[in-house]
């Protein structure tokens, strides 16, 4: 058996793909996924195009160093140059096999300048929007063009967090410059891919028979020229499960509501919420923080 096919996968997707497997018995034919960035990973294809899932890996002998190798000389072979130049320096990736390499070997990655070290915005299979660190114009014009993407509602999307190169590495981008376009570009995806997953969820939960509410999440601004935040609510005596969103809106049963930043509230209500082992990341509320005191506290 050979691997001729590599792809780049989201984390994040790879985990709503868990939950449907789950529910249909189908979880032993998902593919075996290696993590190459903070929310990407790298799957394998056999010349028939059949998936590699953990089992064949494991009957071929292959570790997840095999599957990188393998991945890098596959897309290396295939690799075309379906690249679309948005301004110099500033460019996106069109061809999966273009992107594997530039995500697994990108000293291999030739023929594009950038100023400073390659940021990536990764939204879509054929969509890798890519300038450099130091390219202010450039990482404005990315950033705008991944909103754009993350915002429509039709499309296949792959992730969204920006990474940036450094020597140990793809690491997540941050850039002070950028901070309302990258917190809006967060916003965005973590209401596509909590929303992408929310009934999968759902029903993962009512199949067990737990009385638990999978909360919707939504994008909104305070003003139009504000960065975009993402928010779900909690109503008082709902369990519910909600999105690692920037804020949590708590619903009393009288029809009080009070907006509290989610990172906040974890610190004031850390009692009654709980992380689960899924992705997205979401997180379990049980029982109902204390009102008056959430209020008193920020």
């Amino acid at each position: 058996m050979t691997a001729t096919t590599a792809r780049i996968v989201g984390l994040d997707t790879a985990g709503i793909r868990t939950l449907h497997a789950q529910a249909d018995g189908t979880a032993d034919r998902l593919p075996h996924v290696v993590p190459v960035a903070p929310d990407l990973g790298v799957i394998l294809a056999d010349e028939d195009g059949a998936i590699l899932t953990a089992p064949a890996l494991a009957e071929m002998g292959w570790a997840d160093d095999d599957v990188l190798r393998a991945a890098v000389a596959a897309a290396q072979e295939q690799a075309g140059g379906d690249v679309a130049v948005i301004q110099p320096g500033t460019i996106v990736i069109q061809d999966p096999d273009l992107a594997v390499v530039l995500v697994l070997a990108p000293q291999a990655f030739q023929g594009i300048e950038f100023r400073g070290s390659a940021v990536v915005f990764p939204v879509a299979p054929t969509t890798f929007i890519v300038t450099g660190d130091q390219d202010e114009d450039g990482l404005q014009v990315a950033a705008g063009v991944a909103q754009q993407i993350l915002a429509d509602d039709e499309g296949e999307v792959l992730s969204g967090p920006p990474m940036v190169l450094r020597g140990d590495g793809w690491v997540r981008f941050e850039h002070p410059s950028l901070d309302g376009e990258l917190r809006t570009i967060r916003a965005l995806w973590t209401a596509t891919a909590a929303n992408l997953q929310q009934d999968a969820l759902q029903e993962s939960f009512d199949r067990r028979g737990e009385d638990v509410h999978v909360g919707a999440v939504s994008v909104a601004r305070l003003a139009e020229d504000d960065p975009a935040f993402s928010y779900s609510s909690w109503t008082e005596d709902v369990e519910t499960v909600v999105a690692a969103v920037d804020t949590i809106v708590l619903v009393t049963l009288d029809g009080q509501t009070q907006p509290v930043p989610f990172g906040r509230l974890r610190e004031l209500a850390s009692g009654l919420i709980e992380e689960l082992e899924v992705r997205p990341t979401r997180y379990r509320l049980r029982g109902f923080p204390d009102l008056e005191s959430v209020r008193a506290a920020l």
